[in-house]
């Protein structure tokens, strides 16, 4: 294995164990979850994607935004809920869509960090919890790798040129959290390597200005390939989790 592959193999596992702490829960099985009848799922990712470029200096970065206008917090609720119905067949899932409003415009106007936002919105999902009678709570929530491409949903595009890009990261950086129905977190895993894919982006028709992100056959390949990573990553995470 070359170093620096290596060395990225370990650096992600060191998250993983960082992330899911030192003494992290065993997976879910069905003898744990017996007593579970009904469960929420909640997604409180950023719908603002971006694409960004990555130049030589500060000064050659760029970023432009696609607003996924809702899609990524369905598409997170259903990926969940489709391998919550086939794992836990007997579970009762309850929709808790119109219950995050709050959070997902709290989290917006506070910037909290990826580390708290469970945490800081507690008080909110045990009163969720109480609300909707659920026994668990699955919570998506965007965050960032040290030293690794982008936050959340989005593509990050590498150059050493000033006048092309390469390669294009698609990256979906989230954190599926279990959570009890008092808002306390049992665990929490990430998509691992589904979390990035690399693209050539002169498949996506991507040039070095970002421009081509104005046509709709551009965007709309762009919003496609992120929610397929999205979905990957998250598959990954619940199957981590024992789901």
């Amino acid at each position: 294995m070359p170093k620096l592959t290596l060395l990225r193999a370990l650096l992600c596992a060191l998250v993983a164990t960082l992330l899911c702490g030192c003494a992290a829960p065993a997976i879910r099985t069905p003898e744990i979850d017996k007593s579970v009848k009904s469960v929420a799922v909640i997604s409180l990712l950023d719908e603002q994607t971006r694409v960004e470029r990555i130049g030589l200096t500060a000064f050659n970065n760029k970023a432009v935004v696609i607003d996924q206008t809702g899609t990524l917090n369905g598409l997170a609720i259903d990926t969940i809920e489709a391998t919550l119905r086939a794992s836990r067949p007997t579970w009762v899932l309850k929709d808790a869509r119109s219950e995050v409003g709050a959070m997902l415009a709290a989290k917006k106007a506070g910037g909290t960090s990826w580390s708290s936002q469970v945490s800081a919105f507690q008080k909110e999902l045990a009163e969720l919890g109480k609300k909707l009678d659920v026994d668990l709570m699955f919570v998506v929530v965007d965050f960032n790798l040290e030293n690794s491409p982008g936050r959340g949903v989005g593509v990050r595009l590498r150059t050493m040129s000033l006048s092309s890009v390469s390669e294009a990261t698609v990256h979906s950086v989230c954190l599926l959290v279990l959570v009890d129905r008092n808002g306390k977190e049992i665990m929490n895993r990430w998509g691992g390597p589904a979390t990035y894919a690399k693209i050539p982006a002169a498949s996506l028709g991507l040039d070095y200005d970002l421009s081509a992100i104005d046509s709709p056959e551009t965007k709309e390949k762009l919003k496609a390939l992120m929610r397929e990573r999205l979905k990957a990553s998250l598959s990954s995470s619940s199957g981590a989790m024992g789901y």
